[in-house]
């Protein structure tokens, strides 16, 4: 299986298509999605607009590009407890477009730690995505570290299962900062612990994968470079050596949200070209 977002246009919605080989993909459908016109199962039956209570009279089509007040985005997804666990960015549109936060410029937020303070979302299905329910926020917009740091915000999760626990790696709104969630039982925070606590470097969309005791992390470097990063243990993220650029970026050439999976030894690469919305890159 392999879950993709719809964008820019669409944000709302996580698509899914199966593969046995990885190669011939059937066609794309939408699975989950969060609309105020679409019945979503919420925690406790709770409505659309008690979650989400911010923005929530704006409605899709007031938002430019005809985008929700919520949108999802950065779908992984794992199985645990014989469940699909799925785990997405958060964003609550009125930071971006009521002005009470900032504004746009050149369609880019003018203050990101506020306008891009997401908040990591969680699903489950146990019909394998033809039905889901949400959870909740797992990790909150201003969520503390285990030194009691506040965090500005949790974007693009990467879930990796680690024995009765649910590891969520993500990156801060600047892209500056990378951290570790420990989810025990996949839903119940028990710490967050950032990586490489001196390093700044700009590192966004980690995706993670375990390869017997080895952490294989892909990420976005500041060009929108696709860049392979091993490490053992979590106290060397950043630190080990060396760091290899698997997809260069170029000027007006981007590679944003890397996903990889390994499969009989191989390593799969997925991602796509800034601006082609239509088009997967799978290298093997």
């Amino acid at each position: 299986n392999a879950a993709r977002q719809r964008f820019p246009a669409s944000q709302e919605e996580v698509w899914v298509a199966n593969s046995s080989d990885l190669k011939s993909w059937s066609q794309f459908a939408p699975s989950l999605t969060i609309l105020p016109e679409t019945p979503v199962v919420f925690k406790n039956s709770s409505s659309y607009k008690t979650v989400f209570p911010n923005g929530f009279k704006a409605g899709c089509a007031a938002l430019p590009g005809s985008q929700c007040n919520v949108q999802i985005n950065d779908p992984s997804a794992v199985r645990f407890n014989n469940t699909t666990y799925l785990y997405f960015s958060i964003l609550e549109n009125y930071r971006w477009y009521d002005g009470s936060m900032g504004s746009l410029v050149g369609g880019n937020p003018n203050t990101p730690s506020e306008q891009n303070r997401h908040s990591i979302g969680l699903a489950v299905s146990s019909d394998d995505g033809k039905n889901w329910a949400f959870v909740g926020k797992v990790i909150v917009e201003d969520a503390r570290d285990d030194e009691g740091n506040v965090i500005l915000g949790a974007w693009a999760p990467s879930a990796v299962v680690n024995g009765e626990r649910v590891e969520v790696f993500f990156h801060d709104a600047l892209g500056t900062k990378q951290y570790v969630a420990s989810l025990k039982g996949g839903t119940s925070l028990e710490k967050i612990t950032r990586l490489n606590k001196k390093d700044s470097t700009y590192r966004t969309n980690l995706d993670v994968v375990r390869d017997g005791n080895r952490y294989i992390v892909l990420y976005n470097d500041s060009n929108f470079s696709i860049v392979e990063h091993v490490f053992t243990s979590i106290a060397d993220f950043g630190v080990t050596c060396p760091n290899k650029t698997v997809v260069p970026a170029s000027a007006g050439v981007l590679w944003p949200t890397p996903h990889q999976i390994i499969v009989n030894g191989k390593s799969h690469l997925f991602f796509w070209k800034l601006g082609e919305i239509n088009t997967i890159h799978h290298w093997v």
